[in-house]
């Protein structure tokens, strides 16, 4: 398929080689702004066509307008060198504070540090040894936030793990922009980028028509950045990691520090988190610890004011103990195989959930419970931020939902591994797709056609009830 843009080139003030170009997807719902900043700008046409396929793939399996479009910064640079933004790209200065939504308020956004430099980065890495170390940031090759979150409590009318939960969530700014038109809301102000990618160009990349075939040590920067665009969209879960700097087993979501290392809150908990389960325990999910540590681990609840995080962990032990065995249990799934899955509800896979009419689709049952779950990375004993929680897990590597998976293959293109796992829609499989949908995007009707042909088929999914999927016999914590 030729790959049609419009573009502009201008010279950017970072260094004398840099190329920047703005581009639209083909259908002129992903506006996309490309800064190439490396030496050998030869390449930069190569890189910038993988970002556009990219761009083209997402609009393919998500609804934008062109009258709201997908609005995305990609750079290709060494990591290295230091991170330079333009304000046009990161706004001018943070949104204010967060605080959740109501009728009289509308929404306020939570700034995202356009370094990425903070815990909020997803990650694309390479699995390395404890030893050795690549290309200045231990092995990333890849690293992707959104350009904005918003914080609100979303209706029942959008699925979640346990239907009870009432907790306020960030969304990131593309998922709000579809939300936002379901919840009546019209004041909202969003940062300029919705997705903020960065790509390390001192990787040994494949970029297709610069090289003319993949090598066995090389990686396809197509799949890259595919991959990295959709933890732009909110495919992520980097809110949750063990307690830095403190020897305990616990996940606890990253808490907001003063200069004294002292904890003032607990940080925000992102879309992705509210529909992960705990395996082994029926309708155990995030936003359960997430509420017991807000109403008893609250620093000023214990002494008044802010205190040293050790102490506060101790103190909600003591003060909660069936919460701090809570976050004990979540820490040993998300470091067991198989033990944290993304429940997707039924429902939310029908048509009449994105507007569309798709032949031969039975009519949705209306007392059916049945789900699907899709299992995050959890696979190593080690918990990876960045990596942990934030992708499929690898168990799904040789299937058609390969693409989410945390660690990319070597010496193999994206179109290669669609061909070899029989991968649809630019690879994205069924799992993937799912998920998608179960964050709030609406899906096209090729995207919702290709998860009912594979459900239909039994190729990729089982459905079951929670009574059979979610056992308590193989309990890593008690």
């Amino acid at each position: 398929m030729r790959l049609k843009a419009i573009c502009r080139i201008i010279p950017l003030a970072l260094n004398a080689n840099a190329i920047s170009t703005d581009f639209l997807s083909e259908q002129k719902t992903v506006v996309v702004r490309f800064e190439c900043n490396v030496s050998d700008t030869s390449v930069c046409p190569h890189a910038q066509n993988a970002v556009l396929f990219a761009a083209n793939a997402i609009e393919q399996t998500i609804v934008f307008s062109p009258n709201e479009p997908l609005r995305i910064l990609t750079k290709f640079e060494s990591f290295c060198n230091p991170v330079s933004y333009h304000q046009q790209d990161t706004g001018t200065t943070p949104l204010p504070p967060s605080s959740p939504i109501n009728q009289t308020n509308g929404p306020l956004g939570i700034h995202t540090d356009p370094t990425l430099a903070n815990q909020q980065a997803a990650y694309l890495r390479e699995d390395l040894s404890p030893q050795d170390s690549v290309a200045c940031r231990d092995g990333r090759l890849a690293e992707c936030v959104p350009g904005g979150w918003f914080k609100l409590n979303l209706p029942a009318a959008i699925p979640r793990a346990n239907p009870a939960e009432r907790y306020p969530w960030a969304i990131p700014q593309s998922l709000f922009r579809h939300l936002r038109y379901q919840l009546n809301i019209n004041n909202a102000k969003f940062q300029p980028r919705d997705v903020i990618a960065r790509f390390n160009s001192d990787v040994n990349w494949f970029i297709s028509g610069y090289h003319q075939q993949i090598q066995p040590d090389q990686y396809d920067l197509t799949y890259a950045i595919v991959h990295e665009f959709l933890h732009g969209l909110g495919m992520m879960n980097t809110a949750w990691a063990p307690p830095v700097g403190i020897d305990l087993d616990v996940l606890v979501p990253n808490p907001q520090m003063d200069s004294n290392n002292n904890v003032i809150s607990w940080g925000d908990n992102q879309a992705l988190g509210r529909h992960i389960m705990l395996r082994w325990t029926p309708g155990i999910c995030f936003a359960d610890l997430a509420t017991r540590m807000n109403a008893n681990a609250n620093p000023k609840a214990f002494a008044g004011q802010e205190i040293p995080l050790d102490r506060l962990l101790m103190a909600f032990s003591q003060h909660d103990p069936e919460g701090y065995r809570m976050a004990q249990k979540f820490y040993a799934a998300a470091t067991t195989p198989g033990s944290l899955a993304v429940w997707i509800p039924e429902a939310r896979m029908h048509p009449s959930a994105h507007s569309s009419n798709l032949a031969g689709v039975p009519p949705l049952d209306t007392n059916s419970n049945e789900s699907f779950q899709v299992f995050l990375e959890t696979d190593s004993s080690q918990f990876r931020p960045g990596t942990t929680l934030t992708h499929f897990s690898s168990s799904y590597l040789q299937t058609s939902d390969f693409l989410f998976c945390g660690f990319p293959s070597k010496g193999i293109t994206l179109e290669q591994k669609i061909a070899a796992t029989r991968a649809p829609l630019h690879g994205f499989g069924p799992r993937l797709i799912g998920v998608l949908s179960t964050l709030g995007y609406t899906l096209t009707q090729v995207s919702l056609q290709i998860w009912h042909n594979e459900l239909r088929a039994g190729r990729e999914f089982i459905p079951g009830q929670y009574s059979t999927d979610f056992d308590t016999a193989d309990s890593p914590a008690s």
